[in-house]
């Protein structure tokens, strides 16, 4: 009887190691092969911890630009899967292209996060395995969705001169505008090389005739780039950068460390101070306040 009693508790104990909570971190074998870029940018931003007890409204932007080519698009992908499955309970997430007309609908659908479930705190196995199969099943839809945007993505092709990311910034401010601040967190997520590619702005252009000088372009942003908007009031420090292999030889462009130089005096123009942006996850990975 005895034997038949610790084979049962053993059975639990090995159902209960086998549950996971939506947002494991799956992606470390794709990212282990990855083929990084000669150039490594150091993050050196402080770590900052979300605050998950609050929901969030998340807007990502992906950046299917020629400078990355069809493997580059495959790397976002996984990258963006990851961070989809690590996002808070209850949020609303929605995700655009980078490309000229930022009004254009989205090929993906808004996307609400599973609402939290709760394990009992009991040292009854059977109740622990059975609120987490219920909790497993109840986050199943959201991640068969995650799956889908991941293997769209991947099938999606890059675009010449579509990058209009300086653009896309007065559309995030607009989108967070009209949102519940009191209820939601707000996070602007960018996976993109952050290479300005757009016929209708000119500020920052890359490719094989134009290889622009840090200070030309620094000279240009201070002069014509002049927004009314303040991006820092509505969503403070939750900006992350995630930065995309540039793989396309065809295109040349300013080592990252100047490259980020440019952007940091972008986002100076909409309301951050060199201090602020310093906090920017601006990284090759996925930063740690974006992973469970």
């Amino acid at each position: 009887m005895k034997q038949i009693f610790f084979a049962i508790l053993l059975y639990n104990f090995a159902l209960l190691s086998n549950c996971n909570l939506i947002g494991t971190n799956q992606s470390n074998n794709n990212q282990g092969g990855e083929n990084k870029s000669p150039e490594i940018l150091v993050n050196d931003t402080p770590y900052k911890p979300r605050n998950s007890d609050k929901p969030e409204q998340v807007l990502i932007y992906c950046d299917l630009t020629t400078s990355i080519k069809q493997n580059g698009i495959i790397k976002i992908s996984e990258k963006l899967r990851q961070v989809l499955l690590d996002l808070p309970r209850d949020s609303v997430v929605n995700i655009r292209l980078v490309e000229k007309n930022l009004l254009s609908d989205s090929p993906f659908p808004e996307m609400l996060t599973p609402t939290r479930c709760e394990i009992p705190d009991t040292e009854i196995l059977f109740k622990k395995v059975t609120a987490q199969k219920k909790c497993d099943e109840k986050n199943a839809p959201y991640v068969k969705t995650v799956e889908e945007v991941s293997s769209k993505l991947k099938t999606l092709k890059p675009q010449e001169d579509i990058s209009c990311i300086i653009d896309t910034l007065e559309s995030a401010n607009d989108f967070f505008r009209g949102k519940d601040k009191e209820k939601y967190n707000f996070r602007l997520i960018y996976f993109s090389d952050m290479i300005e590619q757009c016929n209708t702005n000119s500020i920052f252009i890359c490719g094989s005739k134009n290889q622009p000088k840090k200070a030309d372009i620094l000279a240009k942003i201070e002069k014509s780039f002049n927004p009314t908007y303040n991006l820092n009031s509505l969503i403070g420090d939750n900006l992350s950068i995630i930065i995309t292999t540039n793989d396309n030889p065809n295109y040349r462009c300013l080592p990252l460390s100047e490259q980020k130089d440019v952007w940091v005096s972008v986002f100076n123009k909409i309301g951050y101070s060199n201090l602020d942006v310093s906090i920017f996850n601006y990284t090759q990975e996925i930063p740690e306040n974006l992973r469970k």
